[in-house]
């Protein structure tokens, strides 16, 4: 199946990368974006625990898929890869593709970030480093805030916090967020039920309202796996991570 693009689709990439070395309680952060094409993005990497996160999803309407490539890599002072992904297809209808919460320990070095020419998806990449704060090696400094997931009721009329909802309600879920370091709004929303994910949908951001949020709104009754009881609503940003619950009835 051919996933060729238009020639108008150019190839683009952005960087933005935050070193905020030889500062208490602060975190290095990276984030790279990109389309259509690939890149090759080198940079040091100081010693540390990171949160590597990478999202994958088809952004150009086609009824072909996009696909995807990438690894990264350790090039100095020794040799170390790890795959992002190699080939992965990824139609409109498809849930994102993501690595998300992936804990990686990396040695102080020389890091390259690749992305295959043939890559045709658009991609986001973050690695934050969480250091240690005060002395406490259980203790991690979140590199921003994100607060706890709600789901909103009649949210264009009479927004209504509420932990029940039916499948034929039209329900909004929310959780503000404060960044301290530049990187890019994005996330994926998950629900799950006991250990088993039902679905996935990218979140978007509102930050018109007083507070920025990351919101989802949708109806419950497209999601044929769903059962009445209780449902787990997961939220994977670049934020961090929050979670909330709430009763699904008939």
């Amino acid at each position: 199946m051919s996933c060729a693009r238009s020639a108008a689709a150019a190839t683009f990439w952005v960087m933005a990368a935050v070193l905020l070395l030889g500062k208490p309680g602060l975190a290095q952060a990276f984030s790279y974006e990109g389309d259509v094409g690939g890149t090759k993005q080198s940079f040091t990497v100081p010693r540390g625990n990171y949160e590597l996160s990478l999202i994958v999803s088809q952004e150009i309407p086609s009824s072909d898929p996009c696909l995807f490539s990438g690894r990264f890599e350790r090039t100095s002072p020794n040799y170390w890869s790890l795959s992002l992904g190699s080939a992965i297809e990824i139609s409109k209808d498809d849930f994102p593709y993501a690595l998300n919460d992936h804990d990686v320990a990396l040695p102080a070095g020389q890091y390259v970030l690749w992305i295959s020419l043939q890559t045709t998806c658009h991609w986001y990449f973050s690695l934050i480093a969480e250091p240690k704060a005060g002395g406490n090696s259980s203790a991690r400094v979140a590199p921003c805030c994100l607060g706890p997931v709600t789901m909103i009721k009649n949210y264009l009329f009479l927004p209504t916090p509420s932990t029940s909802t039916s499948y034929r309600d039209f329900v909004r879920f929310e959780a503000p967020y404060e960044s301290k370091y530049g990187l890019k709004e994005i996330g994926l929303c998950e629900f799950r039920q006991g250990d088993k994910l039902i679905t996935e949908t990218v979140l978007k951001v509102d930050k018109d309202s007083s507070h920025k949020v990351f919101y989802v709104v949708l109806q419950l009754s497209r999601f044929s796996a769903l059962e009445p009881g209780a449902v787990s609503v997961l939220f994977h940003t670049t934020m961090g991570d929050s979670t909330g619950k709430f009763t699904l009835t008939k």
